[in-house]
């Protein structure tokens, strides 16, 4: 999981790369690749890198003549637009793009999650 704020280049290329490092990462040389868990690459973008307004962008691997196929390989890619409108999403969610995009609180598990910043944040080492 990782969070955009600046960078807008190369998200898709970015994601991939990510992919294989996780991929890498978890199986060691000569593990039969079977072993591969199901994983996901997240992306919380404070920009609408695709331009529909949604505040979830969920991507897997199909076939693109069998539009219902899938490849199987159980990776997803989900990029999270703090500035989305479009799709159904719960509140909790909704106040904690409202939190990442805007540094507010405005409800009891944001305003948890903002006390943990700042406590945290008051100590050079935690912060590290």
């Amino acid at each position: 999981m990782e969070v955009q704020t600046s960078s807008k280049k190369n998200l898709p290329k970015r994601m991939r790369y990510y992919q294989s490092v996780i991929d890498i990462n978890v199986l060691a040389p000569g593990v039969d690749y079977s072993k591969l868990k199901r994983s996901f690459v997240i992306f919380i973008c404070s920009y609408d890198p695709f331009g529909k307004g949604r505040y979830i962008y969920t991507f897997e691997n199909r076939c693109m003549e069998e539009a219902d196929l899938l490849f199987g390989d159980e990776t997803q890619k989900v990029v999270v637009n703090t500035k989305g409108n479009v799709g159904e999403i719960s509140r909790e969610l909704k106040e904690v793009l409202v939190y990442l995009d805007e540094g507010r609180a405005t409800g009891s598990y944001t305003q948890q999650l903002d006390d943990a910043v700042r406590t945290i944040k008051s100590s050079e080492e935690r912060e590290a």
